[in-house]
């Protein structure tokens, strides 16, 4: 996603751009999920670009095969861009559930007593 950002973002702007790379864990309906998320001030895209980029290009299906490979219907890629605003692509990736995190918390609290 980082090369994305690169290759198809800031490469084509002369003053260049900047890339942004964030990760943070979100509860989502009682689950937890680890959200990757690379941002770049490029050039953007239309949605037709867009979809028809996401079609046709290796690296974005590469990831989408990956992640339904290893996590099935419960990580997503998406990418949001917009013409002159640039472009941000989300994973989002499962965790664990959070109630079974906060009993397990509670039970190694209790071990630990």
């Amino acid at each position: 996603m980082v090369e994305n950002a690169i290759k198809h973002g800031i490469s084509k702007r002369k003053s260049g751009g900047e890339v942004r790379i964030e990760a943070k864990l979100e509860l989502e309906n009682e689950e937890i999920f680890l959200k990757l998320s690379v941002f770049d001030s490029g050039a953007g895209a239309g949605q037709i670009e867009l979809a028809e980029a996401r079609q046709n290009g290796l690296g974005l299906n590469n990831i989408e095969q990956r992640l339904r490979s290893y996590y099935g219907q419960s990580a997503s890629l998406e990418i949001k861009s917009e013409t002159g605003k640039g472009t941000t692509a989300e994973i989002k990736i499962p965790v664990a559930d959070a109630n079974l995190l906060a009993a397990e918390t509670r039970r190694h609290r209790d071990v630990e007593k």
